[in-house]
C-alpha cells in the first residue's frame, strides 16, 4: 500500500481531531455536571481542567475544547480546499 501524497497532510485527520474534541467537550460538560451534583470527596480531575474550572466553571473548560475543535475544522477545511 502506498500513499498518494506522502509529503502532504490529509484533511481527514484534523476533521477527526475536531470531532474528538467536540465529543470530549460533551463528556467534560456531563462530567462536571455530575461532579457538581455529587458530594463524593474521592473524585479528582486534571489540574489544568481544575484551574480552568475554578476560573470560569464548566463553561470555560468546554469553551476551550470547542474552540480547539473549531480550529481543527478550519484547518481541515483549508487543507481540503487546497486539494481541490
Amino acid at each position: 500500500m502506498t500513499l498518494k501524497n506522502p509529503g502532504k497532510a490529509s484533511w481527514k485527520k484534523p476533521l477527526l481531531d475536531g470531532l474528538f474534541m467536540l465529543a470530549a467537550a460533551a463528556f467534560i460538560f456531563w462530567y462536571f455536571t455530575d461532579f457538581e451534583n455529587s458530594h463524593d470527596p474521592s473524585r479528582s480531575i486534571n489540574w489544568i481542567a481544575a484551574l480552568l474550572y475554578n476560573i470560569g466553571g464548566k463553561w470555560l473548560v468546554c469553551f476551550v475544547l470547542v474552540a480547539i475543535a473549531v480550529w481543527q475544522f478550519v484547518v481541515a477545511f483549508r487543507q481540503r480546499s487546497e486539494e481541490m
